[in-house]
């Protein structure tokens, strides 16, 4: 009997390598979203820490000039506009983050699906075998019996 062979091999090869297309797009989707998330915290940090010195120089009683005064407030609707916009990044990332889960998620059921094919005619082609040569190893013994009677 011929060696087994999988008439959808093919098929499966390439929705393997689509797999790791996918999982290749889910990790950087990850890595670009974790840069993003890193960015905004450092932006939120940098205003809070503005936040900070700006609070100490009022506790301390000292007196902040008008120009002083509009430098920082002008800083910090800057950095609320840069965290918005940053937060939106986030947003988009984590988005495509999901799709990426999504499309991983889609490729794996597909693969698993024809690996899956795979193994039934496997065992169905072993199960052949085994039927074959149950059938030599009857017709052997059957061909013994006629000998020696």
């Amino acid at each position: 009997m011929q060696r087994f062979q999988f008439r959808l091999e093919t098929l499966l090869k390439y929705r393997a390598m689509l797999q790791e297309q996918a999982q290749v797009k889910f990790a950087e989707a990850l890595q670009k979203l974790q840069a993003e998330q890193e960015k905004l915290a450092g932006l939120n940090n940098k205003l809070s820490d503005s936040l900070q010195v700006f609070c100490e120089k009022q506790t301390r009683h000292e007196l902040v000039k008008a120009q002083e005064f509009q430098m920082f407030s002008n800083f910090f609707a800057q950095m609320k506009t840069m965290i918005a916009l940053q937060q939106e990044k986030v947003n988009t990332a984590e988005a495509y983050r999901y799709e990426c889960l999504l499309a991983l998620e889609d490729a794996v059921k597909n693969c698993k699906l024809v690996e899956r094919l795979k193994e039934k005619r496997l065992l169905e082609y072993r199960a052949l075998l085994l039927q074959e040569e149950q059938k030599q190893l009857d017709e052997m013994a059957s061909q013994r019996y006629v000998k020696e009677g």
